[in-house]
């Protein structure tokens, strides 16, 4: 499932927040289109800019194509997401999701679970030992090949339960909640990791 979205993704939806390492860049594929948020198009390269472009003048669009959604009720995030559905730019890897203020951060993964039906939208976060992948899973069978002893967390934003195959601490018919039982910091014990989603939705985050 990862090697196939990250070979295979329509889209990339930038966000606004620091510039790409190295080590993103690398994972980043060259002959999509780039979706900048409103001010990531100050200090990025991109085919579209879009949102309510409050932290941006349109002088300065490098010739990117600049669309202004003035609508106050969904974020500049959201707006790309609408965007590259309407497109049929997905599936669309995200990037940036975590490099703002804390609040940046919960509302973009807030609206990414949100907008997400099954991994149409995931992201990839660096940090100094190497990238996570973040996918949002919905009701259904998944399998993920990882490296060994990849570190793998299960977030419930929502109330969810799955069984897993391939954990340390495997869950059986596990039901995981905003405010009661989550599954974060768990690892990998085999090359194929398997999730059934029971019901409800988590953000499944990987090393990779």
């Amino acid at each position: 499932m990862i090697e196939n979205l990250l070979s295979s993704y329509l889209s990339v939806i930038v966000l606004d927040s620091k510039a790409l390492s190295k080590q993103i860049l690398q994972k980043m594929r060259k002959d999509v289109p780039i979706i900048a948020a409103d001010g990531a198009a100050r200090w990025l390269q991109s085919d579209y800019i879009i949102g309510d472009i409050d932290s941006l003048s349109v002088s300065s669009s490098n010739g990117a194509q600049v669309i202004c959604v003035s609508e106050q009720e969904t974020t500049d995030f959201e707006k790309c997401m609408r965007f590259a559905e309407e497109r049929n730019l997905l599936p669309s890897l995200v990037l940036g999701i975590s490099g703002g203020e804390i609040d940046h951060v919960l509302g973009n993964i807030q609206a990414l679970l949100k907008h997400a039906k099954n991994h149409s939208f995931f992201f990839l976060d660096d940090y100094q030992e190497g990238v996570k992948i973040g996918l949002p899973l919905t009701k259904g069978n998944y399998r993920a090949q990882v490296k060994p002893n990849a570190t793998i967390s299960i977030l419930p934003f929502y109330l969810c339960t799955l069984t897993t195959k391939g954990l340390f601490w495997e869950l059986e018919n596990q039901a995981l909640t905003p405010d009661g039982l989550n599954a974060t910091r768990n690892r990998a014990i085999q090359d194929t990791v398997e999730f059934h989603i029971i019901e409800g939705k988590a953000l499944v985050i990987i090393d990779i």
